[in-house]
């Protein structure tokens, strides 16, 4: 198994951090503290996003990778990237939701049925993304100069989810409508290239 994406690295980094933290410079420790309370933001972050957030220099951030033994800031990241993808949730089942179903509580029934619905929906949805297609999508995006993501009601909470981490790998990704205002406002420069 590759060492950065030991789903285990990430606990034991978070544990090393607490236990260490009152031993480190000043600015080394706040950066720990930020990192400790905010692993999922850590994770997606630009460095220098993280460390303004931290109230930190960039420069720190590096040189707390290297007091963890890490050669980059990206190595000490990768694995909380790596935690973000919750690759046990498979076998976790879906006694939950069977509990959930049999509750007293007068919500659950109608919890575990709004819950079931959702898996279902991804479910599917996965099951119709073929690897052409999936490929297809990729070349479109990759190659257009700038790429829309819209949706409304329901739907608009996975597209500001989808904006939000494919701007990682594309930053010309805008969400539309942006501020909730009209789509056709951020559509205006639209063109044959995107």
């Amino acid at each position: 198994m590759n060492p950065q994406l030991d789903p285990k690295q990430t606990a034991r980094l978070l544990a090393t951090l607490k236990d260490g933290i009152s031993h480190m410079p000043p600015k080394l420790a706040a950066a720990a503290k930020y990192i400790i309370d905010n692993p999922g933001d850590f994770a997606l972050d630009p460095v220098r996003l993280t460390a303004t957030k931290a109230g930190i220099s960039a420069n720190t951030l590096v040189r707390l990778a290297e007091h963890l033994g890490f050669d980059s800031f990206e190595a000490l990241r990768t694995p909380f990237r790596a935690a973000l993808v919750t690759g046990q949730e498979a076998g976790l089942g879906e006694d939950w939701l069977a509990q959930m179903q049999a509750s007293d509580a007068p919500s659950a029934a109608l919890q575990a049925r709004a819950a079931r619905n959702e898996i279902n929906i991804v479910a599917r949805s996965l099951r119709l993304m073929t690897p052409e297609r999936t490929a297809a999508i990729v070349e479109t995006l990759t190659s257009a100069r700038r790429c829309y993501v819209t949706a409304t009601r329901a739907s608009y909470a996975l597209a500001h989810y989808f904006h939000y981490v494919g701007r990682m790998a594309l930053p010309d990704l805008d969400l539309v409508p942006r501020h909730m205002g009209s789509a056709m406002d951020d559509l205006i420069d639209l063109s044959a290239e995107d």
